[in-house]
Parts: structure tokens; C-alpha cells; sequence
């Protein structure tokens, strides 16, 4: 019992670069149905006036190992949570976000499905600040089109022939070495 327990587990690791890079690959491929881009009539949009913004630095282990950048999360007076946008980053919100009390107008999903930054933060469509359009909605619907239909299959379809390609070649390594 205990050897067929070290063979599987030996086998698992064997083959565990393979499966996770098919499973990666997997999602990755299917992006457009698992993560769709919104629709525009899926979102709200939000005016009110800006209350305050802080810079965010994700702390998690892995976060740090893999030097994440840091989001800029900003709330809006008499709306529930925070917001990023990817237009607005630390080393832009100064700019932006001059002053606190100025107008800003955004979209957010209806019903949020993705996750939140730091708990609350979460992610905005399109960006006006004191009347200046920071992202228009049109440009940032786009490019997440572009991202979850044009980009992500390929490479996610690439990632899968890989991991096809490193399980053959593990397996013909494996019945050619002699067993001990």
C-alpha cells in the first residue's frame, strides 16, 4: 500500500508542471466565457464628488515575491466601497486627483463578480474627473474585449499545446528509463 502511494504521489510530480499548465491554459482559453468583458448596458454609472483616495500595496506572500503594483483605490461621497481604474495609477493620482470635493463619473457593474482589491475595491469603466475624461467608457469596453476575446484563447491555446508537449515527452522519458 505504502509503494503504490509513493508511486502516485512520484507520478503526480512528474506530471504536476504539465496539469497546472494545462489548467492555467485551460482558463485562460476560455477567459471570454468564464471572465466576459461587461456589457455596457450591465453597468451604472456613478457621479458624485470625490472624498479621498489612498495608494494600496498588496502585502499577501505572494503579492511580494512577485512585485505586484500598487492600486490606486478612491471613494465617492454617499456611494458604498471603493474604486480603482486602470487609468489611474500611484504615479498619476496626484494629477488626477488633485484636490478632494471635485466631480468624478464613472461606471461600475451592476452586480460586482470579480475580486476586490483589499477587500472593497472595486474596479471602474470609463473616467471623468472635474470634466476632464481621464478614459472614456467606448476605449475601456474595448480593450477589455480586446483582452478577454483576442488575447487571452491564443495564448491560453499555447500554454495547452505545452502542456501536451511536456506531458508526451515526460511519458517517452519515462518508458525509456529503466525502472528501479
Amino acid at each position: 500500500m505504502r509503494e503504490l502511494i509513493i508511486r502516485r504521489a512520484k507520478w503526480l510530480w512528474e506530471y504536476l508542471d504539465s496539469l497546472m499548465l494545462a489548467l492555467i491554459g485551460l482558463v485562460m482559453a476560455l477567459t471570454w466565457a468564464v471572465f466576459p468583458a461587461p456589457h455596457r448596458d450591465a453597468l451604472i454609472e456613478v457621479n458624485g464628488t470625490l472624498s479621498g483616495w489612498v495608494i494600496y500595496r498588496d502585502q499577501s506572500f505572494i503579492g511580494r515575491i512577485i512585485n505586484r503594483h500598487a492600486a490606486l483605490l478612491f471613494s465617492v461621497e454617499g456611494v458604498t466601497g471603493r474604486f480603482w481604474n486602470p487609468a489611474v495609477g500611484p504615479g498619476t493620482a496626484v494629477r488626477i486627483f488633485e484636490r478632494t470635493g471635485v466631480p468624478v463619473q464613472f461606471w461600475r457593474e451592476r452586480s460586482y463578480r470579480s475580486h476586490r482589491i483589499d477587500g472593497s475595491g472595486e474596479k471602474t469603466y470609463g473616467l471623468t474627473v472635474d470634466g476632464n475624461v481621464i478614459e472614456s467608457l467606448d476605449n475601456c469596453l474595448a480593450a477589455e474585449q480586446a483582452g478577454t476575446r483576442y488575447l487571452m484563447p491564443p495564448v491560453g491555446l499555447a500554454l495547452l499545446g505545452l502542456a501536451a508537449y511536456r506531458w508526451r515527452r515526460q511519458r517517452r522519458l519515462a518508458q525509456s528509463s529503466p525502472s528501479v
